[in-house]
């Protein structure tokens, strides 16, 4: 076996980290390394690496990619919580996870609630590459957009400002649509039924797909 046990801290891709993690738990081990080393990661991680090189070591980790994966793999079994996967590899405890690291949903559609959950787990940047799809009742808070749509949408480290956002279902007044577009820079799906005067007023833009139904007596 390879003797590594001087060695204070290991830099490499995802894919070379796991390789020496498997290396190093192979009965006999093939290579003998300390339980507290710091890790750097080069490129991009999945779920399954992040969790596997966060929880080998009690040492440090740094993510200096991120960590992309499916909406799915990224949230627990029926999506009411994170992924334990994820929560180990963005732990700051003890500062064995990565805090900080940027997430990057690469597929499939959140609803509002998820995607905060996804935004609270770092204080890195996060992209909805899909969008965040959701009830009326959920993206909203009487005329103003909800909690958990406000967390994912905020920017700045806190969550997607360009993510696109879908209105799945419920009705929707010219005042929540224009609340829900002002969250976002991202493409806005929605149905919307109004008089002709009330969608005067609706400030979407030219690539939103929105649905409208005049209501009443058209102007003339």
């Amino acid at each position: 076996a390879v003797i590594a046990t001087g060695v204070e801290t290991i830099t490499g891709s995802a894919s070379d980290v796991v390789t020496l993690i498997t290396a190093h738990k192979a009965d006999p081990s093939q290579v003998n390394i300390d339980g507290d080393y710091n890790v750097t990661v080069s490129g991009d991680v999945s779920v399954d690496q992040a969790n596997t090189i966060v929880l080998d070591t009690t040492g440090t980790a740094d993510f200096t990619g991120k960590i992309t994966d499916s909406a799915a793999n990224l949230l627990n079994g029926d999506g009411t919580a994170l992924n334990a996967k994820l929560t180990a590899a963005t732990s700051a405890v003890n500062g064995e996870g990565d805090g900080a690291v940027n997430v990057t949903v690469a597929s499939g559609t959140v609803t509002a609630a998820q995607a905060h959950l996804i935004a609270d787990a770092t204080t890195g940047t996060v992209d909805f590459v899909a969008a965040i799809s959701d009830t009326a009742a959920n993206l909203l808070n009487g005329d103003l957009i909800s909690t958990d749509l406000a967390q994912a949408t905020a920017g700045a480290g806190a969550g997607d400002a360009g993510v696109d956002i879908t209105v799945a279902s419920g009705a929707v007044s010219v005042t929540q649509l224009n609340a829900i577009h002002a969250a976002t820079t991202g493409k806005i799906t929605s149905a919307i039924s109004a008089s002709a005067a009330d969608l005067a007023g609706l400030d979407t833009a030219s690539t939103d797909a929105i649905t409208a139904t005049v209501t009443g007596t058209s102007a003339t």
